[in-house]
């Protein structure tokens, strides 16, 4: 272990000395999983405390934590818990029928890992265990007190909770809130108390309107959250970590994307008016209306034959609509790097495909649809040191997490998500420990479009992480 994640923890065994719950936010890529289970380990070792214990996490990641947790605790029984078939997973219950044995060296599990789809789907099966540890992976799963997910969870009945997140705020301070009310109820007791302290201020100056937040308000805060909560980013303990440049670059609409962008534009009254969610409630109908707009917009942006999808696109489109990939991606062809591509939109993959099959660039292609057996193929394909795979084509939700790609060096995003933690997940597929090329990362943006407000809000909610929870 680094000596950051000795401190990790220790700060670990601390929370649990102390009977605490907790949220360790390293940011991504620096090791929150080894850490975790060198607490489970030390658990069984040292308090003779053999679970059981419960791993929740997003399917793209079970298959790592498994293989981690049999590489670095195997003294330890695993077992992953996953699969659409309710007979399998019937018979795997069976290990924990008998709640005598669970907790000893010669218990049928110790460790049991599995994803937050089967929390809910078995919820009455997970109720009957007294987990010793409850450990959700990618917490930010459960950011919303409203939804099902979080709610099951919280009534789960389980010793010491904790939660791993490299981003505890992803869009506002209600859902750090939620984080927080899960790991100590007691404390963070009331959201509107919460809010009225702190969101407001803080979201406003972020948004650089009003007074917003001061200092001491802000440390008071920050002071609040240090018991509960332990944050490191790769700058601040990572001196070898090669460095990572960014690289926007805008180019401007086609002729006839100006003509279907324009077309929209006349169906609202401004932009601004577009945006600004913050006008109409949740329930407004308007709302659905006008966020169908906004991805019109984007798909515009992206490249229009997305509105009419045909088998073939002539060599002389991708040349009108893709030139900055024909200018881009030769040269770093030509000077040996590999690529990662991420992308929203299937159907703009899609003509990715035939762009880079027409081009001769070799790729792979990962998105929603892939199995985990397909991912795990395509990431041994594309790491493996003989590899000529020249591209990796993902999609930005399925392909942003739980994946090692150090081999590549470089990170094109050809559009951004709403949510910059979204992208900086993806990136990190790449800038991450292992690494020791430089990483650069460049992001298409469309002039005076949609896409330059998307990256404006983005860095809005950016900034509110660093001033809360980086300091």
């Amino acid at each position: 272990m680094k000596p950051y994640q000795k401190i990790g923890f220790n700060w670990l065994i601390g929370l649990y000395e102390q009977g605490l719950n907790g949220i360790l936010a390293d940011e991504m890529g620096l090791g929150k999983t080894v850490q975790t289970i060198s607490l489970l380990s030390w658990l069984a070792e040292e308090k003779s405390i053999w679970g059981p214990f419960l791993v929740v996490a997003p399917t793209s990641t079970m298959h790592n934590w498994y293989s981690e947790l049999q590489k670095f605790c195997p003294q330890m029984k695993v077992i992953p818990y996953f699969g659409a078939n309710p007979n399998e997973r019937k018979l795997l219950r069976r290990l924990w029928t008998n709640p005598v044995s669970l907790g000893t060296p010669g218990a049928p599990f110790h460790v049991l890992v599995t994803n937050y789809k089967l929390i809910v789907a078995d919820e009455k099966h997970f109720q009957r265990v007294k987990w010793q540890y409850m450990i959700l992976d990618e917490a930010q799963a459960i950011k919303s007190s409203a939804s099902q997910r979080w709610k099951i969870l919280l009534g789960f009945n389980c010793r010491n909770r904790l939660l791993l997140t490299g981003t505890p705020i992803q869009n506002s301070m209600a859902e750090l809130w939620a984080l927080l009310h899960f790991i100590m109820p007691e404390l963070f007791d009331s959201f509107s108390d919460f809010t009225e302290w702190f969101s407001k201020d803080i979201e406003s100056s972020a948004e650089g309107k009003g007074t917003g937040m001061d200092q001491a308000q802000l440390r008071r805060l920050q002071l609040i959250l240090q018991p509960f909560m332990l944050r490191r980013t790769k700058k601040d303990v990572l001196d070898e970590l090669v460095h990572k440049v960014e690289i926007e670059v805008r180019t401007p609409l086609s002729s006839r994307q100006k003509y279907y962008y324009d077309m929209l534009k006349r169906r609202v009254t401004s932009t601004a008016e577009l945006l600004d969610r913050k006008m109409l409630s949740k329930d407004d109908k308007r709302l659905h209306s006008l966020m169908n707009l906004v991805m019109q917009f984007r798909k515009v942006c992206n490249h229009p034959e997305i509105f009419e999808r045909r088998d073939f696109i002539s060599p002389l489109q991708f040349q009108e609509y893709l030139r900055i990939l024909d200018e881009l991606l030769p040269k770093l062809k030509a000077e040996g790097h590999k690529v990662l591509m991420f992308c929203q939109m299937t159907k703009m993959m899609d003509i990715l495909e035939d762009y880079f099959w027409y081009r001769k660039h070799t790729y792979l292609r990962l998105d929603g649809s892939a199995s985990i057996a397909d991912r795990r193929d395509m990431v041994n394909d594309f790491q493996s040191e003989d590899s000529d795979v020249f591209i990796f084509l993902l999609s930005t939700r399925a392909g942003g997490l739980g994946i090692n790609l150090t081999a590549a060096d470089t990170v094109v995003f050809y559009d951004s998500d709403w949510n910059p933690t979204m992208d900086a997940q993806a990136m990190d597929r790449a800038h991450r420990l292992g690494q020791t090329k430089q990483v650069t990362v460049y992001r298409l943006v469309s002039k005076n479009t949609i896409e330059e407000r998307i990256l404006h809000r983005a860095k809005q909610k950016d900034h509110i992480q660093q001033m809360v929870i980086s300091g």
